[in-house]
């Protein structure tokens, strides 16, 4: 006889007895944990990729998950439309033989001057459809690192290109200064000599400047997930 079982936030273990008697689990972004206030995006994130993991987890034992998005509200106030309604318009002009700019061709046609959402929902087709794995571009993975510091844009940037500077907050070997444009961009190769790092200088508000960081590797997820937590 196939069982249900449900699973909540607070209910990730590894030893669960629903993962041993149910045929099928539906995993839930309770509103409680991700929209009852307006919580910091990084304990989103947490809760996000701890349960996107456990998905993985339940998978591997053969067991069908059913994942209840908590943000399903919110692509339909910005565009109209569910998730999965998005996904069958890509699934009907072909969508698993396209590519990800393809994709964002397709959904341009009903979401003119929404791009940010093209790209969101093309990444999320992807993660369903064509099994990408998590930071993962094409062959390379990809991810993404942005801090705020309260000093001016000068000495942020002379705390990348200065070594002295760089020894106090990179302990290893330094990386490679492959093009420097003054206050505004590096492009650099990492310290692993197999991984390019991109970044970027802006001014976000007065006293403030945010350094954004994009590590592209073409090597395992691991080594991304590595960089994303420096």
């Amino acid at each position: 006889m196939s069982k249900t079982g449900i699973v909540f936030p607070h209910q990730l273990f590894e030893q669960n007895i629903l993962a041993s008697t149910c045929n099928t689990i539906y995993l839930i972004e309770e509103w409680l944990y991700f929209r009852q206030y307006n919580f910091h995006k990084r304990k989103i994130a947490f809760h996000r990729s701890s349960m996107k993991f456990y998905e993985s987890y339940l998978q591997s034992k053969k067991i069908k998950v059913v994942y209840i998005d908590a943000f399903n509200e919110s692509i339909l106030k910005a565009t109209g439309k569910y998730w999965e309604k998005w996904f069958s318009i890509i699934l009907k002009v072909g969508g698993k033989k396209l590519s990800r700019q393809e994709i964002v061709l397709v959904l341009h046609k009903y979401l003119k001057g929404t791009g940010w959402w093209e790209q969101m929902i093309t990444v999320q087709f992807d993660k369903k459809y064509k099994n990408r794995a998590l930071y993962q571009s094409g062959k390379t993975f990809k991810v993404s690192i942005s801090k705020v510091f309260n000093f001016p844009i000068e000495r942020v940037f002379d705390s990348w290109i200065n070594k002295p500077v760089i020894s106090k907050w990179l302990t290893n070997k330094s990386f490679t200064i492959r093009k420097s444009t003054s206050q505004k961009s590096l492009r650099l190769i990492w310290v692993d000599y197999k991984t390019f790092v991109d970044v970027d200088f802006y001014v976000k508000a007065k006293g403030k400047q945010l350094s954004l960081c994009n590590f592209q590797n073409y090597l395992l997820q691991m080594n991304v997930k590595r960089k994303r937590c420096l």
